[in-house]
Formats: structure tokens, C-alpha cells, sequence
């Protein structure tokens, strides 16, 4: 009966031993504020309007085996700007996503905004951002801005 058991006990210590504890992917977090200074072309009206302000960007990014990335992408943009016409423009706003990019491939993200004329709603304008996401460097880099004519309802 003792040395069942303790077969029995060296099996159960020998499984203990043997069995590896699953391996959590790696992630990395790139967390930057991303200073901004453009000028766009409001196309509600034509008006050119200088946007100054930041964005706050945080990637956490799981690294897979098969070398594709998944992406947990949080921004936070404070914006404000004048146009020439001196109408004024205010965007915060908060977006988050998630998205898979596969192997090989470079990460974009695009961010839609509202920049609201404060002066006329109806002139509201609709930014959109393109970024790239270079993992190696841990870097966010805006490519692309543009301004689409987004009037907002008056009520």
C-alpha cells in the first residue's frame, strides 16, 4: 500500500514538474502626446483654419507568434483653431478601437473628429486623421489630415 502510494506521489510530482505554465503574448504600450499645429480648408465655406492643440495616443499592442499584431488604440484630442473669417473652432473628443493587423503589414488607425464652429454650427467641419503605427520604433506618426464640411442640425 506504501509504495502505491508513493508512486503515486511521484507521478502527481513529476506532472507538476513537467507541465509548463502557459506563456502570455507580449504586448508593448506606446503612449505619446502628439503636439499639433496644421493649417485645413474648411470646405463648408472655404475658410482656411489654423488648428492648434494635442492628441493624447495610448497602443497596447499584443505581439502573436505568426508575427500579427492586435491593437487596443485609445486617443483624446483637445483642438481649437481660427479661421480667417475669425469664426472659432473647438474639438475634443475621445475614440477608442480595436483591430487586428496582420503580419508584415504597417498599423494605421483613422480618427474622425469634430471640429465645431463656435461662431456658426452649421459650419461645422469633420477631421479626419490618418496615422501609422510603426511597432519597431514605437512611434505614432500622423500622415494625413483632412477636413470634410460637417454641418451641425441647429436646434
Amino acid at each position: 500500500m506504501r509504495v502505491r502510494l508513493f508512486v503515486f506521489l511521484l507521478v502527481q510530482a513529476l506532472l507538476l514538474v513537467a507541465a509548463e505554465p502557459a506563456l502570455a503574448e507580449p504586448t508593448l504600450t506606446i503612449d505619446l502626446i502628439l503636439p499639433h499645429a496644421e493649417d485645413v480648408r474648411n470646405d463648408c465655406n472655404g475658410d482656411i483654419v489654423s488648428l492648434t492643440g494635442q492628441e493624447h495616443v495610448v497602443d497596447v499592442i499584443t505581439l502573436r507568434d505568426d508575427g500579427s499584431e492586435h491593437h487596443k488604440f485609445h486617443t483624446n484630442a483637445h483642438l481649437q483653431g481660427f479661421g480667417l473669417t475669425f469664426d472659432q473652432y473647438l474639438a475634443d473628443q475621445t475614440e477608442d478601437d480595436e483591430f487586428d493587423v496582420p503580419a508584415g503589414v504597417t498599423a494605421q488607425h483613422v480618427s474622425t473628429f469634430v471640429a465645431v464652429n463656435q461662431t456658426n454650427p452649421k459650419l461645422s467641419m469633420k477631421l479626419i486623421f490618418e496615422m501609422h503605427i510603426n511597432t519597431q520604433a514605437k512611434q505614432v506618426e500622423r500622415m494625413n489630415t483632412v477636413a470634410k464640411c460637417n454641418p451641425t442640425p441647429v436646434i
